[in-house]
C-alpha cells in the first residue's frame, strides 16, 4: 500500500498541491479529510501547507489508512494540533476524521465516540454502505 510508505514531506507536498489545484478553480475554503496522519510530524506537515496556502477551511485529523481494526486515531496528538493551531476563535475548524463501526472493533467505535462527546469535536464519518448492508443481515 503506498500509503504506508508517506513521508511528512510527502504530506506537506501533496495538500499543497490538492490546495493549488482549488485555488486555481476559485475554492477558497477547503475541507482536509487528512485520512493519512501516520505520526504528528504528519499532521504538522499537512497543516502547514494548509496555514502557506492562504486558503480556508478545516483540518480533519484522521488514520493511517494501514492501522489495525484494533487500533485508534491519536486521541493525545489530536488535542495537541487543537491547542497549538487552533486558537479559541478556530476551535470550529479542527476536527476528527474517524472510521465507522464496520472499520473497526465495537470497543475502539465506542472510545472514539467518547472522545469526540468529551471534547466536542466535529467529527466526519463515512460508512461504507455495503459493509453496513453486509452487517444488518
Amino acid at each position: 500500500m503506498l500509503s504506508a510508505a508517506y513521508e511528512p514531506d510527502d504530506s506537506y507536498l501533496a495538500v499543497r498541491y490538492a490546495l493549488a489545484e482549488a485555488l486555481s478553480g476559485g475554492i477558497t475554503s477547503v475541507t482536509n479529510w487528512a485520512h493519512n496522519i501516520r505520526s504528528p510530524n504528519n499532521a504538522d506537515a499537512e497543516l502547514r501547507a494548509m496555514f502557506e496556502s492562504g486558503t480556508g477551511g478545516r483540518f480533519l485529523y484522521g488514520y493511517p489508512q494501514n492501522m489495525a481494526a484494533s487500533k485508534s486515531n491519536d486521541f493525545a496528538d489530536i488535542e495537541r494540533v487543537r491547542k497549538q493551531y487552533f486558537d479559541g476563535a478556530r476551535a470550529r475548524r479542527s476536527g476528527c476524521a474517524i472510521r465507522g463501526p464496520e472499520r473497526t472493533t465495537a470497543a475502539v467505535w465506542g472510545r472514539k465516540m467518547e472522545f469526540i462527546r468529551a471534547t466536542a469535536k466535529p467529527a466526519i464519518l463515512i460508512l461504507l454502505y455495503h459493509n453496513i448492508i453486509k452487517h444488518l443481515r
